[in-house]
Order: structure tokens, then C-alpha cells, then sequence
């Protein structure tokens, strides 16, 4: 009874290092960077409208580029 006791402690702490060591979650592939077509058709929201100016800043960018 003793050797099974020990080896069952043996095999639990076995398990519990394995799973560390093959942890397979990668928060990275479940970042989001912001709400998708669906979000924005269910609340009504235009998608076309950008709340970060791409255009001004490129146009800015493009001006100090030529000069």
C-alpha cells in the first residue's frame, strides 16, 4: 500500500510538471484589436468611418517626405 501511495504522489506531481511545460495557450493568437463587420452592423455604426485619421497622416507624412 505504501509503494502505490508513493508512486500515485509520484505520478500526480509528473502530471502537474507536464502540464506546465506543455502549456499550449498563446495569448497572442487570441488578441483582438477592436470590434469586427458584425459588431458594427448589429449597433449600427458606419464601418467605413475610421476613428484614426490613416489619410490626414499619410498626407502629413507625404508633405514632410517632399520637402
Amino acid at each position: 500500500m505504501p509503494l502505490r501511495r508513493s508512486l500515485n504522489k509520484v505520478r500526480a506531481a509528473y502530471g502537474k510538471v507536464m502540464t506546465i511545460a506543455c502549456d499550449t495557450y498563446r495569448p497572442e493568437l487570441h488578441y483582438m484589436r477592436g470590434p469586427g463587420p458584425k459588431w458594427h452592423a448589429r449597433h449600427g455604426i458606419d464601418q467605413e468611418r475610421s476613428t484614426f485619421p490613416t489619410r490626414d497622416l499619410w498626407s502629413i507624412a507625404t508633405t514632410a517626405l517632399t520637402r
